[in-house]
């Protein structure tokens, strides 16, 4: 719900707020809500970008060093998904399962960092759904 305020602006730009929203087909209202919720984001960027850069130059980072340290991080990140990969296959061979080239290639996307967890898990369903037709489990249902 939004509540009724009152701001002063220059003749001059609430001219140019009213030219801009009548060609978006918007209200001024409307259009200077939206300014001001992207002059917030911006801000909010701005300052995180800035305690970044504080806290960079206390742990003795550079910005020429900055390069190396993203590689560092994703290179360790890749790592862990490799990890976490092998010990899930490892756990359905040991079930005597084994995956299809479809879903490796899903796994592959997740360790090359083209997927997120969330969205490789979602690739996997739907995978299955389309290989073996859906199949619905309960999961943390109370009796």
């Amino acid at each position: 719900m939004a509540t009724q305020n009152s701001i002063h602006v220059s003749d001059e730009l609430l001219a140019e707020l009213q030219a801009k929203a009548a060609a978006e087909g918007k209200t001024v209202d409307e259009l200077a809500e939206e300014a001001l919720r992207k002059c917030l984001e911006d801000r909010k960027r701005q300052e995180l970008l800035e305690y970044g850069l504080e806290r960079g130059r206390a742990s003795g980072y550079a910005a020429e060093g900055v390069p190396e340290v993203v590689r560092e991080n994703r290179h360790r990140h890749r790592e862990q998904r490799v990890r976490d990969i092998e010990n899930a296959l490892a756990s359905g061979r040991i079930e005597g399962l084994e995956p299809s080239s479809e879903a490796l290639a899903i796994f592959q996307r997740y360790i090359d960092g083209e997927l997120t967890l969330e969205q490789m898990g979602s690739a996997i369903d739907e995978h299955a759904d389309r290989e073996y037709g859906p199949v619905r489990l309960p999961r943390n249902e109370r009796s």
